[in-house]
């Protein structure tokens, strides 16, 4: 039957490849702990790691605007940008408060950071991470499911020849791709937080 054999594809899809992804993690973990323990052969790569990093560093000096330029040196001299930014004014019209949001290659975030508290003086300044290496893996395989799922639906329409089943089978192409495209834009959000760390800087007098 056309319907139930769409309806079963996409759970189907999404437990057998999540299953062999979680299994070959844990063998490459077993088999990388065993060579260590015996000292000899080849050792498996360590999983690597997805994480978000943030940061906030508040500053204070006699000539904001001067402070604003030494911030933006350390972010060029890293490598990163500014996205963001905000400049306040006194009422003689001189620079008295910057906000910048500084977007940092992830690997360069501590050094960035360690940098940024020594341009002007430190008012406060406050770092964090999280972990979200289970996200980015479980995120991946159900968009390879999906995708696997959206090709046998396709299939089953090509040779689909009743009229109710095609409109069945194009509502479900339609609800599928939505959901792909909802985890992909996920996936783009995670690859995006996890490569450039975001740093807020305020800058005062």
């Amino acid at each position: 039957d056309v319907s139930s054999e769409a309806s079963g594809d996409a759970s189907g899809s999404s437990a057998g490849r999540s299953a062999p992804g979680a299994d070959a993690g844990a063998t490459a973990e077993g088999s990388s702990a065993s060579e260590s323990a015996a000292g000899d052969g080849p050792t498996t790569p360590e999983l690597r790691r997805s994480v978000i990093s943030s940061g906030t560093v508040s500053l204070a000096g006699e000539d904001v605007r001067e402070t604003r330029r030494d911030v933006q040196r350390v972010v060029d001299a890293q490598g990163g940008e500014i996205t963001e930014e905000t400049t306040e004014t006194d009422s003689d019209g001189d620079t008295s408060y910057v906000r910048m949001v500084v977007r940092v290659p992830s690997a360069k975030f501590g050094e960035t950071m360690s940098a940024l508290e020594q341009v002007g003086v430190l008012r406060s300044s406050d770092r964090g991470s999280e972990d979200v290496t289970t996200q980015v893996i479980d995120n991946g395989a159900r968009v390879r499911a999906q995708e696997a799922s959206l090709r046998r639906v396709e299939l089953l329409l090509a040779d689909a020849r009743d009229l109710k089943d095609v409109i069945w089978i194009e509502s479900q192409l339609t609800g599928r791709q939505a959901e792909l495209d909802s985890l992909k834009s996920q996936q783009s959000w995670l690859a995006d937080q996890t490569s450039l760390s975001t740093i807020t800087v305020d800058i005062s007098t």
